[in-house]
């Protein structure tokens, strides 16, 4: 497990503890099913909800498909629904609310902005965000600060991976 993995995973763990209940769980940009491994292996998660298009434009020779998610998440089925499609669109056809949230999807400034409104009106009033890849490009850092700034949220930045954002409300963290 990566140190943003066990960063988010004990983030996970501690909302639980916190709220006292299992916790709901959003992640855009699923790759190969690994931060949602993290997540599920926890035991404190009811539900998770997980978008990816698997284009993989910004991973490289990372090879991902729907199929390496659900082999990979296959001690978890019944806990997770895998969408398929831009989060652009499947964002707007979600009413859940969510706990906590972590958002790789498209690492561009407008991209990641579009997956940040989205997922606010998601999010449960004591909720958490994360945001990974802030310094890939280093631009997503200031798109991520100035959003949090423009919607009253903490922001605490994370030097782990390539950077994750973390945004809570005031006096909910």
């Amino acid at each position: 497990m990566n140190d943003y993995h066990q960063l988010i995973a004990a983030a996970v763990i501690a909302q639980a503890r916190k709220l006292e209940r299992l916790i709901d769980y959003l992640e855009i940009g699923v790759l190969t099913g690994n931060s949602a491994k993290a997540v599920l292996s926890t035991g404190v998660c009811r539900y998770a909800v997980l978008i990816d298009n698997f284009s993989n434009t910004h991973c490289g020779d990372v090879k991902s498909s729907r199929e390496i998610v659900e082999e990979n998440l296959l001690p978890y089925s019944g806990l997770f629904e895998l969408k398929e499609g831009n989060s652009s669109e499947e964002l707007l056809l979600i009413t859940d609310k969510f706990d906590i949230a972590f958002i790789d999807g498209e690492h561009t400034d407008q991209g990641c902005l579009s997956d940040l409104e989205k997922t606010l009106r998601l999010m449960r009033s004591d909720g958490i965000m994360f945001v990974d890849d802030l310094e890939n490009p280093p631009s997503l850092h200031d798109v991520v600060r100035r959003f949090a700034n423009e919607n009253s949220l903490n922001f605490t930045y994370h030097n782990v991976h390539n950077g994750l954002g973390e945004l809570s409300w005031p006096g909910k963290s």
